[in-house]
């Protein structure tokens, strides 16, 4: 028996179009988001080759200045995949210096710092672990003490909350 399209049929067939049309959709952005997923943990910024810089998209730099602490603060956030990876940032010392360094992220964690101690001249390089314990610490001025840990600390936190800040401002017109 061959059936023949009555109207009824033609009706449902014109309202299952947009359903039809709209799964398609659906599914174009579900493969183009897995696409996107990575399927290993990714990598802390740390352990991530500084020449990513070069390729980066210029919107997921985030500029800004303020001045934590008393110290006058430029700084650039580099985030990927709307995660913050690390911030470079130039401070005015107390006496009017140029000091710098770069605070490196995995997620909200503070994994390293490489940069000008805060309370004097020396070079540090300060890796941490992901429960906040230092792994390792090495300044050109030798031990480095309690304090300047606790302020590189508070220092990351205070840059880290800035720059997300700005970020979401950004991201919603600002």
């Amino acid at each position: 028996m061959i059936k023949t399209n009555t109207s009824n049929d033609r009706i449902h067939s014109l309202f299952a179009l947009p359903a039809i049309a709209t799964m398609l959709l659906l599914s174009g952005c579900s493969e183009r988001h897995s696409a996107q997923t990575p399927s290993a943990a990714p990598t802390p910024a740390a352990a991530q080759p500084e020449s990513s810089s070069a390729l980066e998209d210029p919107g997921n730099v985030v500029k800004g200045a303020f001045s934590p602490g008393g110290l006058a603060t430029t700084y650039e956030a580099h985030f990927q995949d709307k995660q913050l990876q690390r911030i470079n940032e130039q401070r005015k010392t107390a006496g009017g210096a140029a000091a710098g360094g770069e605070y490196s992220f995995y997620g909200a964690r503070l994994m390293q710092y490489q940069g000008v101690a805060l309370q004097s001249d020396a070079r540090l390089e300060l890796k941490f672990d992901m429960q906040g314990s230092v792994t390792a610490a090495n300044s050109s001025a030798g031990k480095v003490s309690d304090e300047e840990l606790s302020g590189i600390r508070n220092r990351a936190q205070m840059l880290r909350s800035h720059a997300v800040a700005r970020r979401g401002t950004q991201g919603h017109g600002g």
